[in-house]
């Protein structure tokens, strides 16, 4: 069975129904996608959208994270 969430501010626990490591920072995770969101009006992971299920899966268990500094920002 498929737990109910938003495929985008899922954790990687929470997407493969690790019940055993869902705790409190599965919380902190969706928190920093959204924060990231908001800074960059992209998803760290890429849009799954654009790129297609089986891209966001892969970016997302092989940690490939798009690198906000390439966002014209106001971070340093």
């Amino acid at each position: 069975m498929i737990a109910p969430h938003t495929v985008v501010f899922a954790s990687p626990e929470q997407l493969f129904n690790n019940k055993d490591d869902i705790n409190l920072k599965q919380t902190n995770f969706s928190i920093g996608v959204t924060i990231y969101y908001i800074l960059t009006d992209k998803f760290p992971y890429g849009d799954i959208e654009e790129i297609g299920g089986q891209a966001f899966y892969e970016n997302l268990c092989n940690n490939k994270i798009y690198n906000i500094k390439i966002y014209k920002l106001f971070i340093r």
